[in-house]
């Protein structure tokens, strides 16, 4: 269950990964939501009686995916007497949005407050969070710990770690190709990377480009103006790419055709594009905020979050580094594909999923 269940989006790669490991055991899965994607008919099984009564009696076992308010989920998971299993995706916390859209800013307010009366009045078999840092929220909200599994979730680097960056073995590129994926929100950290930029043009090279991906939302628009006028303030307008809308398969040609994956965003409960670089063989820098340190795993490239025009020359610097040293990098990448074989490969969610289910419900069948 979830709200909204979207092609190419984390949640919805979760849940269509959940799907599909049901599906292979003698269970019956079906999708409940209440905006189903148009390309999900004919692939999976989807209803959108959101009657609780019809819930509770079509269905043994819930699995209920939260991120965002939703009203109707809430009064089913009251409502259902069978075994319940939240997976909790996190809630952006809403002081990000205050300056830009009070619409936002309510969703996740209400949001977290739907967190908290779920965990302290419903009765809820299994907690999954994606990573340790959601864990934590739960706690701090009542959960008790013996009721929280950590599971990360389904993703795409099974497909991904077939593919190559084409920089595995070249030497220093001409052009830093610099690469970041996530929506225009005022979370994402966007304003760090243009300051980066900035410092690699002035200690380095103009020969920079930082490509950013991510869908612009008409309540956050003026976040996304301006970031553009900071741009042309900065001097980096020439250096930067904003693209709003590719498929997976332009997402995959700029990993695989950037030389550096930089994460500069300030709130992250699991942070997928991360693994996804590193599936590619592409080397991460990132901040240390919230569960991205923990996403990218041993012996990478973390930093403070910058306060100050130093630690943004520190970050242009590091971006050089591992530009040009070729050893420096080899290392990140090689921990990178570790880090996603042992942690983030279909069999090990699949794994502690099935061992959830089998604690939840005592069979598989």
């Amino acid at each position: 269950m979830h709200r909204t269940v979207a092609i190419g989006d984390a949640i919805g790669n979760d849940i269509f990964g959940t799907y599909r490991l049901l599906e292979r055991t003698t269970l019956a899965p079906t999708i409940v939501c209440e905006f189903p994607h148009s390309d999900l008919t004919g692939k999976f099984t989807v209803s959108t009686d959101l009657d609780p009564h019809h819930v509770n009696d079509s269905f043994d076992l819930l699995i209920y995916h939260h991120s965002v308010e939703w009203q109707d989920g809430e009064k089913i998971l009251n409502a259902f007497d069978g075994q319940k299993i939240v997976k909790y995706h996190c809630v952006t916390p809403p002081h990000f949005f205050a300056k830009y859209s009070s619409r936002d800013e309510q969703t996740c307010r209400k949001g977290i407050e739907q967190t908290e009366r779920i965990a302290q009045t419903v009765e809820i078999d299994l907690w999954l969070p994606d990573s340790r840092h959601n864990a934590l929220e739960l706690q701090a909200v009542g959960v008790e710990t013996h009721k929280i599994t950590v599971l990360p979730p389904f993703n795409r680097t099974g497909m991904l770690l077939k593919e190559s960056n084409k920089f595995l073995r070249c030497p220093s590129p001409h052009v830093v190709e610099v690469l970041f994926i996530g929506r225009r929100a005022p979370s994402k950290g966007h304003r760090h990377l243009l300051m980066a930029i900035s410092g690699y043009k002035q200690l380095f090279s103009e020969n920079v480009k930082l490509t950013v991906v991510g869908a612009v939302d008409e309540q956050t628009r003026d976040y996304s103006t301006e970031l553009t006028e900071m741009a042309v303030d900065l001097g980096v307008e020439a250096n930067v790419e904003w693209l709003s809308h590719v498929s997976n398969s332009k997402v995959d040609e700029l990993l695989c055709g950037s030389n550096i994956y930089v994460n500069a965003s300030e709130h992250e409960g699991f942070c997928v594009p991360i693994i996804e670089a590193q599936a590619v063989g592409l080397p991460v820098i990132s901040v240390d905020c919230a569960a991205a340190r923990e996403t990218l795993g041993p012996n990478q490239a973390v930093i403070p979050l910058p306060r100050s025009h130093t630690d943004y020359d520190v970050m242009a610097g590091l971006i050089h580094e591992v530009a040009t040293n070729a050893t420096f990098r080899r290392g990140l990448v090689e921990y990178g594909f570790q880090n996603v074989y042992r942690r983030f490969s279909d069999d090990a969610i699949e794994n502690t999923l099935v061992e959830a289910i089998l604690r939840v419900t005592g069979k598989f069948n």
